[in-house]
Protein backbone atom coordinates (compact mmCIF):
# COMPACT_ATOMS: atom_id res chain seq x y z
CA UNK A 1 0.00 0.00 0.00
CA UNK A 2 2.91 2.48 0.60
CA UNK A 3 3.75 2.17 -3.12
CA UNK A 4 0.38 4.35 -3.34
CA UNK A 5 1.93 7.50 -2.00
CA UNK A 6 3.86 8.93 -4.88
CA UNK A 7 5.56 12.39 -4.50
CA UNK A 8 5.47 12.24 -1.34
CA UNK A 9 7.96 11.64 1.81
CA UNK A 10 7.49 7.45 2.86
CA UNK A 11 8.91 5.91 5.43
CA UNK A 12 8.29 1.78 6.44
CA UNK A 13 8.58 -0.04 9.68
CA UNK A 14 8.43 -3.64 10.45
CA UNK A 15 10.15 -6.19 12.28
CA UNK A 16 10.56 -8.66 9.26
CA UNK A 17 11.39 -5.63 6.98
CA UNK A 18 14.32 -6.78 5.67
CA UNK A 19 12.67 -9.83 4.19
CA UNK A 20 9.55 -8.24 2.79
CA UNK A 21 11.68 -5.22 1.49
CA UNK A 22 13.39 -7.52 -0.90
CA UNK A 23 10.17 -9.32 -1.75
CA UNK A 24 7.40 -6.11 -2.25
CA UNK A 25 10.16 -3.89 -3.96
CA UNK A 26 8.94 -1.39 -1.79
CA UNK A 27 12.62 0.43 -1.07
CA UNK A 28 12.32 3.41 -3.71
CA UNK A 29 11.73 6.38 -2.37
CA UNK A 30 10.80 4.77 0.99
CA UNK A 31 12.77 4.65 4.49
CA UNK A 32 12.93 1.45 5.83
CA UNK A 33 12.77 1.27 9.15
CA UNK A 34 13.21 -2.07 11.21
CA UNK A 35 11.26 -2.14 14.49
CA UNK A 36 8.17 -2.84 16.43
CA UNK A 37 4.94 -0.33 16.39
CA UNK A 38 4.62 -0.68 20.42
CA UNK A 39 8.27 1.82 20.19
CA UNK A 40 8.31 4.01 17.33
CA UNK A 41 11.55 5.28 16.91
CA UNK A 42 10.21 8.51 15.18
CA UNK A 43 9.64 12.42 17.24
CA UNK A 44 6.32 13.87 18.33
CA UNK A 45 4.12 14.51 15.70
CA UNK A 46 6.19 13.34 13.00
CA UNK A 47 3.74 12.28 10.36
CA UNK A 48 0.66 13.78 8.67
CA UNK A 49 0.03 10.00 7.93
CA UNK A 50 0.12 6.80 9.05
CA UNK A 51 -0.85 3.23 7.25
CA UNK A 52 -1.12 0.43 9.67
CA UNK A 53 -2.30 -2.85 7.24
CA UNK A 54 -3.16 -5.68 9.21
CA UNK A 55 -0.78 -5.48 11.62
CA UNK A 56 -2.50 -4.88 14.90
CA UNK A 57 -3.65 -8.05 15.42
CA UNK A 58 -0.25 -8.86 15.39
CA UNK A 59 1.86 -6.95 17.82
CA UNK A 60 1.82 -7.64 21.72
CA UNK A 61 0.04 -4.68 22.89
CA UNK A 62 -2.36 -3.04 20.27
CA UNK A 63 -3.35 -0.18 22.99
CA UNK A 64 0.31 0.83 23.20
CA UNK A 65 0.91 0.33 19.22
CA UNK A 66 -2.13 2.59 19.11
CA UNK A 67 -0.60 5.40 21.72
CA UNK A 68 2.26 5.11 19.70
CA UNK A 69 0.90 6.02 16.59
CA UNK A 70 -1.12 8.70 18.11
CA UNK A 71 1.97 10.46 19.47
CA UNK A 72 3.61 10.39 15.96
CA UNK A 73 1.00 12.19 14.11
CA UNK A 74 0.78 15.36 13.78
CA UNK A 75 -2.38 17.63 14.96
CA UNK A 76 -5.22 16.93 12.42
CA UNK A 77 -3.09 14.07 11.27
CA UNK A 78 -4.97 11.35 9.12
CA UNK A 79 -4.62 7.28 10.52
CA UNK A 80 -5.57 4.55 8.39
CA UNK A 81 -5.97 0.92 9.99
CA UNK A 82 -7.22 -1.98 8.29
CA UNK A 83 -7.49 -5.15 9.89
CA UNK A 84 -9.69 -8.88 9.85
CA UNK A 85 -12.18 -8.66 12.49
CA UNK A 86 -13.37 -11.63 13.79
CA UNK A 87 -17.49 -12.01 14.38
CA UNK A 88 -18.23 -11.54 17.86
CA UNK A 89 -19.02 -15.45 18.92
CA UNK A 90 -15.90 -15.95 16.63
CA UNK A 91 -13.33 -14.06 18.71
CA UNK A 92 -15.00 -15.68 21.95
CA UNK A 93 -14.09 -19.26 20.73
CA UNK A 94 -10.44 -18.39 18.93
CA UNK A 95 -9.64 -16.66 22.46
CA UNK A 96 -10.81 -19.64 23.72
CA UNK A 97 -8.29 -21.72 22.07
CA UNK A 98 -5.56 -19.35 22.61
CA UNK A 99 -6.47 -20.09 26.68
CA UNK A 100 -5.95 -23.88 25.84
CA UNK A 101 -2.65 -23.50 23.85
CA UNK A 102 -4.44 -24.46 20.65
CA UNK A 103 -4.09 -20.64 19.15
CA UNK A 104 -2.94 -18.38 16.25
CA UNK A 105 0.34 -18.01 16.76
CA UNK A 106 1.03 -15.96 14.45
CA UNK A 107 -2.05 -13.51 15.65
CA UNK A 108 -1.26 -11.90 18.75
CA UNK A 109 -5.22 -11.04 19.16
CA UNK A 110 -8.20 -11.84 17.13
CA UNK A 111 -10.13 -8.70 17.47
CA UNK A 112 -13.74 -7.89 16.97
CA UNK A 113 -15.58 -4.72 15.56
CA UNK A 114 -16.17 -3.27 18.65
CA UNK A 115 -12.80 -4.65 20.87
CA UNK A 116 -11.57 -2.15 18.14
CA UNK A 117 -13.65 0.45 18.41
CA UNK A 118 -13.19 0.48 21.90
CA UNK A 119 -9.06 0.52 20.95
CA UNK A 120 -9.82 3.78 18.89
CA UNK A 121 -12.26 6.04 20.28
CA UNK A 122 -9.73 7.15 23.34
CA UNK A 123 -7.09 8.17 20.78
CA UNK A 124 -8.92 9.11 17.36
CA UNK A 125 -12.18 10.82 16.09
CA UNK A 126 -13.42 8.04 13.79
CA UNK A 127 -14.16 9.46 10.41
CA UNK A 128 -14.97 6.77 8.23
CA UNK A 129 -15.21 2.97 8.24
CA UNK A 130 -15.39 0.61 5.19
CA UNK A 131 -16.47 -2.91 5.43
CA UNK A 132 -15.11 -5.34 3.34
CA UNK A 133 -17.60 -8.77 3.53
CA UNK A 134 -15.82 -11.93 3.18
CA UNK A 135 -17.66 -13.79 0.96
CA UNK A 136 -19.62 -16.97 1.94
CA UNK A 137 -18.28 -20.63 2.35
CA UNK A 138 -16.77 -21.60 -1.26
CA UNK A 139 -16.56 -24.84 -2.69
CA UNK A 140 -13.23 -25.77 -1.68
CA UNK A 141 -14.02 -24.85 2.07
CA UNK A 142 -17.15 -27.20 1.34
CA UNK A 143 -15.04 -29.96 -0.42
CA UNK A 144 -12.84 -29.81 3.05
CA UNK A 145 -15.33 -30.57 4.74
CA UNK A 146 -17.12 -33.84 2.94
CA UNK A 147 -13.50 -34.73 2.70
CA UNK A 148 -13.41 -35.05 6.61
CA UNK A 149 -16.89 -37.06 6.68
CA UNK A 150 -15.66 -39.34 4.56
CA UNK A 151 -12.33 -39.94 6.14
CA UNK A 152 -14.32 -40.67 9.43
CA UNK A 153 -12.83 -37.55 11.09
CA UNK A 154 -15.77 -37.00 12.46
CA UNK A 155 -13.93 -35.00 15.61
CA UNK A 156 -12.67 -32.54 13.05
CA UNK A 157 -15.89 -32.10 10.96
CA UNK A 158 -17.78 -31.29 13.68
CA UNK A 159 -15.29 -28.54 14.86
CA UNK A 160 -15.40 -27.03 11.26
CA UNK A 161 -19.27 -27.33 11.07
CA UNK A 162 -19.51 -25.53 14.26
CA UNK A 163 -17.04 -22.96 12.87
CA UNK A 164 -19.22 -21.88 10.12
CA UNK A 165 -22.28 -21.52 12.36
CA UNK A 166 -20.56 -19.62 14.25
CA UNK A 167 -19.60 -17.81 11.40
CA UNK A 168 -22.71 -17.54 10.20
CA UNK A 169 -24.68 -16.30 13.57
CA UNK A 170 -21.93 -13.66 13.81
CA UNK A 171 -22.64 -12.64 10.02
CA UNK A 172 -26.13 -11.55 11.74
CA UNK A 173 -24.57 -9.36 14.59
CA UNK A 174 -20.98 -7.89 13.31
CA UNK A 175 -19.84 -9.97 10.56
CA UNK A 176 -16.14 -10.97 10.17
CA UNK A 177 -14.86 -8.20 7.45
CA UNK A 178 -11.88 -6.75 6.97
CA UNK A 179 -12.58 -3.23 8.30
CA UNK A 180 -10.71 -0.27 7.41
CA UNK A 181 -10.89 2.60 10.03
CA UNK A 182 -9.78 6.06 8.61
CA UNK A 183 -9.08 8.39 11.55
CA UNK A 184 -8.17 11.36 12.69
CA UNK A 185 -6.02 12.73 15.85
CA UNK A 186 -7.93 13.68 18.97
CA UNK A 187 -6.46 16.78 19.97
CA UNK A 188 -6.78 15.77 24.15
CA UNK A 189 -6.51 12.06 23.92
CA UNK A 190 -6.86 10.56 27.16
CA UNK A 191 -4.39 7.86 27.97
Amino acid sequence: MITYFQGTARCALDPLLDDYSQKTGITKGTALVKGVAEHLPFIDGSFDMVVSTNAIDHVMKPGQMLREVQRVIKERGCTLVSVYCSGLMMKVVLDLREKIHEGDVLHQHHLSFLSMVRLLNPLFNIKRIVIGLRGDMDFSEKDVLIQHLRASRILKAMRTGIRYLIELFDRLIYPPAEYIFLMEKRVHASF
